[in-house]
C-alpha cells in the first residue's frame, strides 16, 4: 500500500496548499495550476 499512502499524502498537501492560497498566504498554487493547464491542453483533444 505505499502508493496509496503517497497519493493520500499528496492529496492532503494539496489541500493545505489550496487553503494557504485562498487565505492569501502562499502563491505556489499558481504554478501548479499553470502546469495543469499545460497538461490539460494535451489531454483535452483525447476527450473528444
Amino acid at each position: 500500500m505505499p502508493v496509496q499512502e503517497v497519493m493520500y499524502t499528496a492529496a492532503n498537501l494539496l489541500l493545505i496548499a489550496l487553503g494557504l492560497y485562498l487565505a492569501g498566504l502562499w502563491r505556489a498554487v499558481v504554478y501548479i495550476e499553470r502546469a495543469g493547464a499545460v497538461v490539460w491542453r494535451r489531454v483535452q483533444p483525447l476527450t473528444r
